[in-house]
């Protein structure tokens, strides 16, 4: 299925330079932002909309996985490294 992010994104920021409060813009923003591969942006994005309305339930729980996933990536990505640092060792030494 084919969605137009980019345009989306451009709309959302139209209405927050009309309405700078307008906390679902935000939550939406980041929301594409999620979906086009830039995590920290869709984190700060979502954290704006819970700065302005801290009781929104599906502005928290979309942060919640925003940062399960941040914290999964992070996790992972010591993995590999981790790996990458035993395959050098095991070439080292022959294995």
């Amino acid at each position: 299925m084919f969605y137009r992010y980019d345009d989306a994104a451009a709309l959302y920021l139209q209405a927050l330079s009309v309405q700078p409060e307008f906390y679902p813009a935000y939550t939406r923003l980041a929301t594409v932002r999620w979906e086009l591969g830039h995590l920290a942006e869709a984190i700060r994005y979502a954290e704006k909309s819970i700065a302005i309305e801290p009781a929104v339930g599906w502005t928290r729980a979309r942060l919640v996985w925003f940062y399960v996933v941040k914290a999964l990536h992070s996790r992972a990505t010591r993995k590999i490294q981790v790996a990458e640092l035993h395959c050098l060792g095991c070439r080292r030494v022959g294995w």
